[in-house]
């Protein structure tokens, strides 16, 4: 059994009208045109342009969301016209408007830099055009739309960072158990002045040896996702040997389609660095001969 198809509908139907530059030597080529398309629903507008500066004005000072272009104008060669759309709006979608349709002529048309090929001669062409219209114009507009997340999400890391490197709270990005990157509150509280001296360091050698089972288990829970967001108490290891009691909060997150652990120290909860006990019988002397401060004046 053979399903049909999904309805073919309009595009565009709730916002803006979209443009459509029509660049041939005859208007009724653009008339015909819009016409095909508003009376399937479609809310865009046509405009006719038959010459080349002509159309370089409408390409700086507007903003098309297809251009359709004879490929029978001498007045305004084909390769002009995709060489300008190129200068002014590079991802503009270029469909060759031609009389006839071939597979000679869509290859030509593709080759030259175009979409595909259309025509306008008969009710089945005017109709596959209206399905190339669709295609392309929603295409072009993801991509501006893609486009326009990519800025924003610059924008945002860029602030993002901004903010990190600037708080108080102490930040350490992990990628697979290695410490990324990390702000200068998290190099503080270990005693190091450099941020990139932590970058490439296995997480577990910055953490107290009495730390790491718990930190561990702590890790895979929040991989199974049962720990996202909660508190972790646990010792780091600092520069000089001295540990800071830390809670810290460990959350996942994705950048570039990577996965990542974020361990979010808050500055209120940290506690200064002590010095570690001694761990073996030469600390342990060496700890005997230090004088003690207590009784000096």
């Amino acid at each position: 059994m053979v399903n049909n198809p999904p309805p073919f509908g309009a595009v565009n139907a709730a916002g803006n009208s979209a443009l459509l530059l029509v660049v041939t030597p005859f208007e009724e080529n653009a008339k015909r045109v819009e016409s095909h398309l508003r009376n399937a629903g479609h809310k865009m507008r046509a405009v006719w342009i038959a010459e080349l500066a002509d159309l370089e004005q409408h390409l700086q000072k507007s903003q098309p969301d297809l251009l359709l272009a004879s490929d029978h104008s001498n007045s305004v060669p084909l390769r002009n016209i995709i060489e300008s759309c190129r200068r002014f709006t590079p991802t503009l979608p270029i469909l060759v408007l031609t009389s006839r349709l071939s597979g000679e002529g869509a290859l030509a048309a593709v080759a030259a830099g175009a979409r595909d090929l259309v025509a306008d001669g008969d009710a089945e062409s005017l109709e596959h055009l209206e399905r190339v219209y669709v295609r392309e114009f929603l295409a072009y507009r993801n991509l501006r739309e893609l486009a326009r997340t990519r800025s924003l999400l610059t924008d945002y890391e860029s602030r993002y960072a901004q903010l990190v490197a600037g708080t108080g709270d102490a930040v350490a990005h992990i990628y697979e158990g290695i410490i990324s990157q990390v702000n200068p509150a998290f190099a503080s509280l270990l005693g190091y002045e450099d941020v990139e001296a932590l970058a490439g360091m296995p997480l577990m050698d910055v953490v107290a040896p009495d730390s790491q089972v718990s930190v561990r288990d702590h890790l895979k829970q929040l991989n199974s996702g049962r720990a996202d967001g909660k508190l972790m108490d646990c010792a780091l290891l600092g520069r000089n040997g001295q540990t800071a009691e830390v809670s810290a909060q460990l959350t996942r997150g994705e950048a570039e389609g990577e996965h990542f652990v974020e361990m979010l120290i808050r500055a209120a909860t940290a506690q200064p660095p002590q010095p570690s006990a001694p761990s073996g019988r030469i600390d342990f002397y060496a700890a005997l001969e230090t004088p003690s401060e207590i009784g000096q004046p």
